[in-house]
């Protein structure tokens, strides 16, 4: 099937699904690209539409991937370039955009017998917060929880950040508060990354049920967190930079628990 009519009704949902507010109303997610699309098939998303270029569909791996959507119940749709841009906000589109339903997102954290989780104090970035989603996945983390004021792991741009790995990960979105009564009632420890941290990253023990929080760009974790943190953790920097973006300082937090959780030799 084909559609070059900007006025379509699928099309018109597309826009919307640009902006956080149409993905919140509709509980749906617009996805950009090859490989995040790929994973939310894996995953077992949802996939309700496709649009994809007449270009695009003469790769091997789009065509590959428009079968396996259509085989899961998705409905692609044919549509030119220039059409496809508007429903894109990629500098470079790829030739194929999906509507998905929007994975499902709890109040409440996993139980685990020994969680290793990150949680993400209001990052803005989309950037940012999908390469935290991407660094987790590959930690083995057990849940990503986003504190209210966080970028949407909805926006296309976290989605492309994240290579789709926000669709292999379980997210929990809640307050502060929250977070701090679930994590002191499971007996998660609490270890929040500082510039101010007392204790190396390479001094404390990440082995038990832990929970690793990483701040906001400018401001840092908020002082909710610094207080009810069991430990606060610094990343040593002998060189003369002031600080890490927040996403390589989570990946270096993150590894050292992988090293101590999974690579420590009895």
């Amino acid at each position: 099937m084909r559609i070059t009519s900007r006025s379509n009704p699928r099309i018109r949902l597309a826009r919307r699904l640009l902006r956080r507010r149409g993905r919140e109303m509709s509980d749906r997610w617009l996805v950009e690209g090859v490989r995040p699309l790929e994973e939310a098939l894996r995953h077992g998303t949802a996939v309700e539409t496709l649009f994809v270029t007449d270009d695009a569909l003469r790769q091997d791996r789009v065509a590959a991937l428009v079968e396996a959507a259509r085989q899961a119940g998705a409905v692609a749709y044919e549509v030119p370039a220039e059409l496809l841009v508007e429903v894109s906000d990629a500098q470079t589109p790829q030739g194929v955009v999906g509507i998905v339903l929007a994975p499902t997102r709890s109040a409440a954290l996993p139980a685990d017998p020994n969680p290793w989780m990150l949680v993400v104090d209001r990052v803005q970035d989309p950037g940012n917060l999908g390469t935290l989603c991407r660094t987790a996945l590959a930690a083995s983390v057990t849940c990503v929880a986003l504190l209210h004021g966080t970028v949407d792991p909805g926006n296309p741009k976290a989605i492309r950040a994240s290579a789709g790995a926000v669709f292999g990960l379980p997210i929990t979105q809640l307050s502060g508060e929250e977070l701090v009564a679930q994590v002191k009632r499971q007996g998660i420890r609490l270890v929040t990354a500082d510039l101010a941290g007392e204790r190396s990253i390479y001094d404390i023990d990440w082995t038990g049920p832990t929970a690793l929080v990483v701040g906001n760009e400018a401001a840092g974790p908020s002082e909710l967190l610094k207080d009810a943190s069991d430990e606060l953790v610094r990343i040593p920097m002998p060189g003369p930079a002031e600080s890490l973006n927040v996403s390589v300082a989570a990946a270096v937090c993150l590894y050292e628990g992988v090293r101590q959780r999974f690579l420590a030799v009895e």
